[in-house]
């Protein structure tokens, strides 16, 4: 499982990932700021009303995310899956990462850089590229992957 808590203007995600086979199949959970759907909308050209009334967003209320439905689905995906281990970027996440911990659930520390996820995302090509990563057509998911696609076109082995 990964979390990456957002400021204002991003999305939260958590995402619950397994191994099937050779490649992962993953459940994505993303939380906005429910007051600025529409605003947000109509500034970036996306679907954000759409995708919540469909439920692959979840607005919380307020005009910033409200970082209590991330903990919460945190504690629901550890409840209902045999999650080994929960990394949360440490950025923005300090409250979001210690409640889980005192709680018992493995939550651990996992800065968001190309050191540390340099291996991590060689091998989400590796199955995206073999087509062995699966999501069920998140839209949401796809649209993030899009935007943040992998590597920055430079000529090197590692990714940045």
């Amino acid at each position: 499982m990964g979390a990456a808590i957002s400021g204002n203007s991003d999305l939260t995600a958590v995402v619950v990932c397994w191994r099937v086979g050779t490649g992962y199949t993953v459940l994505p959970h993303f939380f906005c700021p429910g007051d600025s759907l529409r605003g947000r909308q109509d500034r970036e050209g996306l679907l954000y009303v759409r995708w919540a009334d469909d439920g692959l967003i979840e607005p919380t209320p307020g005009n910033v995310v409200d970082f209590r439905a991330a903990k919460d689905c945190i504690r629901d995906l550890c409840d209902r899956f045999n999650v080994v281990s929960a990394g949360i970027d440490p950025h923005l996440a300090r409250s979001t990462l210690n409640t889980p911990t005192e709680d018992g659930y493995p939550a651990v520390e996992v800065r968001q850089g190309w050191v540390t996820m340099a291996l991590a995302i060689k091998e989400l090509k590796r199955t995206i590229v073999m087509r062995q990563f699966q999501h069920g057509g998140h839209e949401v998911l796809r649209w993030r992957s899009f935007r943040r696609s992998v590597g920055n076109g430079l000529p090197s082995v590692n990714i940045r």
